[in-house]
């Protein structure tokens, strides 16, 4: 019974191994544009509520195929027990109750494998098809007759300017014809 615990010491080692291998290179190393479609997701290039979307499918996709990976390797390496099985009738049970165990272990990986690989395809149709956010609209000083004029250029047509401004908690929209414009200027801060 020591020699056996011993072996299944070693076989649970080569599970937490596996574990560890697992995490040891992020899954997205090698792909060029992983960096970048993340970094863009993250500050706002996709119109709300779809990052925080994204974000959940990727994340449970990522748990359900590390549950999937543990499930499959716990199918090949087994439990640990202390079974010490003495006749051919007991070691005939043990065997059958071990291959319906590993059966279903099996099982329940491919179910959880073909879940994740699905949130991915999800979390990937969803960023691929997700409105973008709208550019924010410059911020521009309009020099005038009527005055300096500071805020978000909101439209331009029809021979005017529109100007968006707000102090104080009010907002106020400036009609400015561009033809009596001397200079229009985009800033940083009004």
């Amino acid at each position: 019974p020591a020699n056996r615990l011993g072996v299944q010491i070693l076989g649970w080692g080569g599970l937490v191994g596996h574990g560890a291998a697992l995490f040891s290179s992020p899954p997205w190393e090698g792909i060029p544009w992983s960096a970048s479609c993340l970094t863009s997701l993250c500050k706002g290039g996709v119109a709300a509520p779809y990052p925080g979307l994204i974000l959940a499918l990727f994340a449970a996709a990522l748990a359900v195929l590390v549950a999937a990976t543990f499930m499959a390797l716990e199918a090949s390496s087994g439990v640990p027990g202390d079974e010490c099985l003495l006749n051919a009738e007991d070691l005939q049970a043990w065997t059958e109750r071990e291959t319906l165990a590993v059966y279903r272990r099996i099982t329940s990986a491919r179910w959880l494998t073909i879940t994740g690989i699905c949130a991915i395809a999800l979390g990937c149709g969803t960023a691929w098809l997700a409105p973008s956010k709208p550019p924010d609209a410059p911020l521009v000083r309009v020099d005038s007759p009527a005055g300096p004029i500071c805020g978000r250029m909101t439209q331009v047509g029809g021979g005017v300017l529109r100007i968006e401004t707000t102090g104080h908690g009010v907002t106020t929209y400036h009609i400015a014809p561009l033809n009596a414009m001397i200079q229009v200027n985009v800033v940083t801060k009004c």
